[in-house]
């Protein structure tokens, strides 16, 4: 209200001034012409200053800077959106990602987001430093993003040109229905209903869905040899006869004889006996046909590269997140891999300097009496403490397949025990009677008859598994501080305000 006000004061004092001007004006005879010119532009003027006082939206300075607040994150010249982020964020509760809480939580809003946001600008200083370094211009890594496109317009190509230009009629249904003896009336009046919520790939015994996939299957047959036919049409194709009949895997020109020319595009030797896949290199009939599949993969090829479906924005953006996804795995690989040294020295000295970690477990040999009564073990266990001879007890009492041997189980290894078992056993001296103990079907109680302390394993078999581990920690270590370097040079602006008021609410189950 009070910036109205504003404004109609504003606008009343530049009314004034414009009343004395004019008044002036009026008062001389030699003012008498001009002022009919200049009352034109002064109405032109007031109209301006009407409109620029009229509301508060214009009452400010036209030319103020304009904040977008869409962001989350700037990364160099990449934006994180606001959007995007929230997106990421949301399928957190599909992994582990989060821990605990999430579980027991209804929603996010207690998280702090901003180690998530860390994790995503590391990302994209990884992906801007790959592209710095060329890394994503390299011939493999061009050719993954080629075939990975390819992928994604073939199927859209398909999509355009098969899918949507097939269709299957009720009336078609109905006839293909009655060629099988299946009259109208053995059909449920909502079967057309259920054949459409129905999933096309479950399984089904019902006629009206079968029907209609068999006569989909057989339409998007007959449309697809169509297309094919329109394509080699629409292209030049020369099939090179004479390369074929000398085609031979011991040629010496299979990189450089041409087979076929399709639209320009050379098919060599070479490709053709990839594409056979050691099948008979001297069947003309087999390698006429396997010829024919690869000028038709090129045709496809084409004219899937042809229709445009990259600037398509789900393709686009399928084919940003497949490009960073790559250049993350080439960063470790390429970037920080090479860097991670280990020396033999470190390797022994780590060995050394740890035996606790490469020492065997411990083992014991046991003998054991088990019942499935919580009231008879405690009754044997009295017993032997008394003096009663284990063995006999053994054979007499225990359930267990090495009664027949007086319970012995011979040496078991400390990790095949029960922490609780392992533990009593480990502290008694041999001949004392251990338990009894609660087991998944039953009771024991153990005799300790002898120790074999663990022994320090041989370097030559924890080498590998020290080298690793170095590397391991190595490769953390350089990433970590490389990562940090790149956070120095790269500039990075972090929308704080936004980031305080993301609050993504978990999706319901079901």
């Amino acid at each position: 209200m009070e910036l109205y006000l504003l404004n109609i004061i504003g606008f009343t004092g530049v009314c004034r001034l414009l009343f004395r001007f004019t008044g002036s004006l009026r008062s001389s005879a030699r003012a008498i012409v001009p002022l009919r010119v200049g009352g034109a532009a002064l109405s032109v003027l007031v109209l301006v200053l009407l409109l620029s006082f009229s509301t508060p939206a214009h009452a400010a300075w036209p030319f103020q800077k304009k904040t977008d607040e869409n962001y989350i994150a700037k990364v160099g010249n990449v934006t994180i959106k606001l959007a995007d982020f929230e997106k990421a964020v949301r399928k957190l509760h599909t992994t582990k990602r989060v821990g605990q809480a999430l579980s027991v939580e209804t929603s996010f809003e207690k998280h702090s987001f901003a180690k998530y946001l860390d994790e995503l600008i590391d990302k994209e200083l990884m992906v801007i430093e790959c592209e710095r370094m060329g890394l994503d211009k390299e011939p493999a890594f061009v050719r993954e993003v080629y075939n990975y496109k390819l992928n994604l317009f073939l199927g859209e190509l398909k999509r355009e040109e098969i899918f949507e230009k097939v269709e299957v009629t009720e009336a078609d249904i109905k006839a293909e229905l009655e060629k099988q003896g299946i009259s109208a009336e053995q059909v449920p009046e909502d079967g057309a209903e259920q054949a459409k919520k129905a999933d096309p790939h479950a399984s089904t015994s019902q006629p009206w869905l079968v029907a209609k996939r068999k006569l989909t299957k057989i339409k998007n047959k007959a449309r697809e040899d169509k297309f094919f036919m329109e394509l080699k049409a629409q292209t030049s194709i020369d099939v090179k006869t004479k390369a074929l009949k000398v085609f031979s895997s011991t040629d010496e020109k299979l990189h450089s004889r041409v087979v076929a020319i399709v639209g320009g595009e050379k098919i060599l030797a070479i490709d053709l006996l990839r594409e056979l896949r050691g099948k008979s290199q001297h069947d003309i009939k087999l390698l006429r046909k396997t010829l024919d599949n690869l000028i038709l993969h090129k045709l496809l090829d084409k004219a899937a590269f042809s229709r445009g479906y990259e600037s398509l924005p789900g393709i686009k953006a399928s084919i940003t997140k497949f490009k960073k996804k790559r250049l993350l795995d080439v960063f470790n690989r390429r970037v920080i891999l090479p860097l991670v040294k280990v020396d033999e020295k470190e390797i022994v000295e780590y060995y050394e300097s740890n035996p606790d970690e490469f020492m065997t477990p411990a083992s014991y040999k046991l003998r054991m009496i088990f019942v499935p009564d919580e009231l008879e073990i405690e009754t044997i266990t009295s017993e032997l403490k008394r003096g009663a001879d284990f063995g006999y007890l053994a054979r007499d009492r225990s359930i267990d397949p090495t009664k027949d041997k007086g319970g012995e189980l011979g040496w078991v290894s400390a990790t095949r025990l029960s922490d609780d078992i392992a533990g009593a056993v480990a502290s008694a001296r041999d001949g004392d009677i251990v338990g009894p103990f609660k087991m998944e079907y039953g009771f024991s109680v153990m005799e300790r008859l002898g120790e074999r302390p663990g022994e320090i394993k041989p370097y030559a078999s924890v080498r590998v598994d020290i080298d690793r581990r170095l590397g391991r920690d190595k490769f953390f270590a350089i990433h970590k501080k490389y990562i940090k370097r790149l956070r120095e040079t790269v500039p990075i602006k972090i929308n704080k305000k936004a980031l305080k008021k993301v609050m993504i609410v978990k999706p319901k189950e079901g």
